[in-house]
């Protein structure tokens, strides 16, 4: 699967505001606007608003869900034999 990259620029306040927002939910800047950008894309190929909705909400429990699974414990001392 081919990547693109692209280059978005924010003034200080509006990158401020997704840094903040990216931190709060442990990911990068670059993972924020990436899953922003994926939802949007999502959201504006629905039909009408309660349709919009439902999905909005389905989209985000399953990012939680995806964080919460990919996050690694920090490994403990070594278990004895």
């Amino acid at each position: 699967m081919a990547l693109h990259a692209t280059t978005i620029r924010f003034a200080d306040r509006a990158y401020t505001a997704i840094a903040r927002a990216a931190d709060a939910q442990g990911i990068s800047v670059s993972q924020y606007v990436r899953e922003a950008a994926l939802v949007r894309a999502v959201l504006d190929d629905l039909d009408d608003a309660s349709e919009a909705v439902h999905t909005g909400h389905a989209l985000l429990a399953f990012a939680r869900e995806t964080r919460r699974l990919a996050e690694v414990v920090p490994p403990g001392p070594p278990r004895a034999n």
